[in-house]
């Protein structure tokens, strides 16, 4: 647990200082690092840290899989975690623990057993996807073709969903798109600048909607604040010289 809890806190701090030149474009080739390919009748006993350009398994790794790269490939079954930054992460395999990723595009197809956690441009939960646990997402594209076990949390400009979330939606989001067949067995809890209009027919439970201010609203509150609180106090001292005379 303390090993997951240093790994996660040096990823945090790669992701704040290692910029996008570090990782280049993902269709360049990249000199000095390498790829590797963990093949159908490998199994590994232990668990993975790789600073690599491709990382692809279709084998099993009995332990969590750390990998800083720009291309994360996985076909087979990881039984721990699989925690990493890359530019393009792809999941068909089966993970049996959690899922977090700093990625620009992450794509799950596949069974996860425990809960995901990403910063991502661009996420998309396929149809043969499945999370068992919640999510919990930063991004700009959310799109939810596959069925979520429990809830969806976070921020998104755009929010497809298609597929069903099993619990409840408690995002900050600017769009919201539902397919025919998206639903949402909990409630839809959603905020941002403007009001949506939310199909109640994909919602078995409420939609409740909050608004959040932009920071010059915000700047406009904090000013109208002060002013009444000067005025209150010129109030007071008025009231003061008024009880004396």
């Amino acid at each position: 647990m303390k090993i997951k809890l240093i790994i996660g806190l040096i990823i945090i701090n790669i992701i704040l200082i290692i910029p996008q030149t570090v990782l280049g474009n993902p269709e360049d080739d990249r000199e000095g690092l390498k790829s590797i390919e963990i093949n159908k009748d490998m199994k590994i006993n232990d668990d993975v840290f790789e600073f690599i350009d491709s990382f692809i398994n279709k084998g099993i790794i009995v332990g969590d899989l750390f990998v800083l790269g720009r291309k994360i490939y996985n076909e087979g079954i990881i039984h721990g975690d699989i925690l990493g930054i890359s530019l393009f992460t792809e999941i068909l395999g089966t993970i049996k623990g959690d899922v977090r990723m700093a990625t620009k595009s992450l794509k799950i197809s596949g069974p996860v057993f425990r809960n995901v956690s990403a910063l991502v441009d661009k996420f998309i939960l396929d149809k043969s996807g499945v999370v068992d646990g919640s999510m919990t997402l930063i991004g700009n594209e959310v799109k939810i073709d596959g069925l979520i076990g429990t809830d969806l949390r976070g921020k998104a400009k755009t929010l497809t969903i298609t597929g069903e979330i099993k619990g409840n939606v408690d995002m900050e989001v600017e769009k919201v798109v539902f397919g025919t067949n998206g639903k949402v067995s909990g409630d839809f809890n959603y905020s941002g600048h403007e009001k949506i209009i939310i199909p109640m027919s994909n919602i078995n439970g409420s939609i409740n909607y909050e608004k959040k201010e932009s920071f010059f609203e915000k700047i406009k509150i904090k000013k109208s604040l002060r002013y009444f609180q000067a005025f209150k106090n010129t109030l007071d001292i008025y009231m003061r010289v008024f009880r004396c005379i």
